[in-house]
């Protein structure tokens, strides 16, 4: 189960609402928080499965762009 939400319904600070991917809009933190835990729990599942299907082993995780990989995968359909 997924954490709550700290933010309840604090809105969107409106220097973040130009920060969204194109398409992407959200009126409260609550709801981005929910998003990015959606994105962050699938990148986890992708990269798990990678790993036990031996598809990434434990160098590739310390090769240089691997952790912008792996945060834009958490994030990358949210943020710009």
């Amino acid at each position: 189960m997924a954490a709550p939400s700290p933010y309840s319904g604090t809105p969107v600070n409106p220097d973040d609402l130009v920060a969204f991917v194109r398409g992407v809009s959200f009126a409260t933190m609550d709801e981005v928080f929910k998003a990015e835990t959606v994105a962050i729990a699938a990148a986890s599942e992708d990269l798990l499965l990678a790993i036990a299907n031996n598809e990434i082993g434990h160098a590739d995780l310390t090769r240089p762009g691997t952790l912008e990989d792996i945060h834009a995968a958490c994030f990358g359909s949210i943020w710009q």
